[in-house]
């Protein structure tokens, strides 16, 4: 009985992996990548709803009750309520298919990785630390490719000469790589799973892929998840991140208020242009434009505030992407989510005698602040478009595993 059930684990796990490098290829500059554009919902949907038909419990759906005493799902049910408000009530003339589509594949993701495959890395430390060994590997594929962007020129024209873009579209896109693989490489380390040697070396290509993206905002992901997982560990190594954390911070900010440089002015101008079109009526400063008149919206403005790129369709902050789509009335309870999820699994961190959960349920933590600090300055995890929502999903859903087994003493799975 045992082996049928680990197997049927194992059979989840590789369809969501396949599911999670289709979308890594969506980004990259390999062949076929405009044809996946064009069919990426419907590509989507033939993967995940078959996994979610078959998984689906209908019996524990019928005994459905909503714990508004859990305090981060009540927030995520009071999300997509004003998200499905949002969408088809009050912005229900610009659906599309597409964008009925993609509105559907937000719920879908939600179920496969934040409910679903969270419980199951959750429940085997074997599967999780595979799926941490497959960070690092993939990790070291785009490091690989990086170097050749480097010294060979692969991939690496006009602005994006000389940085560590590696495959994919942007060298921001290959940042977060390292905002995941660096602090797995931290934690395999802590925990004794990496020789001293492999992991320095490791460590010196992530570090130097990661700077040579260029990408600040990497910077302070990378920064802020090493923060965390050294707070209790190493006073001095804490105040010394501390100190270059709040040096590229402040720079940043500076420089982005200032609008000093091409790349800040142009980075500024998106963020008043998503100002100007959220606060334009109380309509859509509480309801947004719509999933995908929104991002149409936004391309139309922009031009009156001098900003031409054809590239960027959208303001490069998740905040500011969630309120000219969906509003404020469904970013608010999304943030609430967030920020109890993240709150409740430190203050459940303390009670957890275990090193080994205890370092685990640390590493999601850190991973996602950092992710969460990265994209104040992109967008990419809240798009379902590109594979970091997938994998951020799956570290929240872990944190969240650690709550209700911190609640109920063990974790209940049907």
């Amino acid at each position: 009985m045992e082996n049928k059930f680990e197997n049927f684990f194992r059979f989840e796990y590789k369809i969501l992996f396949v599911y999670i490098f289709y979308k890594i290829y969506y980004i990259t500059v390999f062949p076929g990548v405009d044809f996946l554009h064009s069919i990426v919902f419907y590509l989507d949907l033939l993967i995940l709803v078959p996994f979610i038909v078959y998984n689906f419990n209908f019996d524990n759906f019928f005994e459905f009750k909503i714990n508004f005493y859990n305090l981060p799902i009540f927030f995520l049910y009071l999300t997509l309520f004003f998200f499905l408000f949002s969408s088809f009530i009050v912005n229900n003339s610009f659906i599309s298919f597409n964008a009925f589509l993609k509105i559907i594949v937000y719920i879908v993701l939600f179920y496969s990785f934040f409910y679903k495959f969270s419980k199951i890395l959750f429940k085997s430390d074997e599967l999780f630390e595979k799926f941490l060994n497959i960070i690092i590997i993939f990790a070291c594929i785009s490091s690989f490719f990086s170097f050749c962007s480097v010294f060979f020129g692969f991939n690496s024209e006009g602005r994006f000469y000389g940085t560590t873009i590696g495959f994919f579209i942007n060298p921001n896109s290959t940042a977060f790589v390292y905002s995941f693989a660096i602090p797995v490489i931290i934690y395999k380390f802590m925990t004794k799973r990496i020789n001293n040697i492999l992991f320095f070396i490791i460590l010196l290509i992530f570090l130097y892929c990661l700077v040579f993206t260029l990408s600040r905002a990497g910077f302070i992901a990378v920064l802020i998840s090493i923060l965390f997982i050294t707070f209790s560990k190493s006073k001095k190594l804490f105040i010394v991140i501390s100190l270059i954390l709040l040096v590229i911070l402040s720079s940043y900010i500076n420089e982005l208020l200032s609008l000093k440089t091409d790349s800040s002015l142009a980075r500024g101008l998106l963020f008043l242009t998503a100002i100007s079109i959220i606060t334009s009526t109380t309509q859509t400063f509480l309801f947004g434009y719509g999933v995908t008149n929104a991002i149409t919206v936004f391309e139309e403005e922009k031009k009156s505030f001098g900003n031409f790129e054809v590239t960027v369709n959208n303001p490069h902050n998740f905040i500011l992407l969630i309120m000219i789509q969906y509003g404020l009335l469904t970013l608010l309870p999304y943030l609430f989510f967030i920020f109890s999820l993240i709150f409740t699994g430190i203050k459940n961190r303390i009670k957890i005698p275990e090193i080994k959960d205890k370092r685990k349920l640390e590493l999601c933590i850190a991973i996602v602040l950092g992710l969460l600090a990265q994209n104040l300055f992109e967008e990419i995890i809240v798009v379902p478009e590109f594979p970091v929502m997938s994998v951020t999903l799956i570290f929240m859903g872990i944190i969240y595993c650690f709550i209700i087994k911190g609640k109920r003493k063990q974790v209940e799975f049907e």
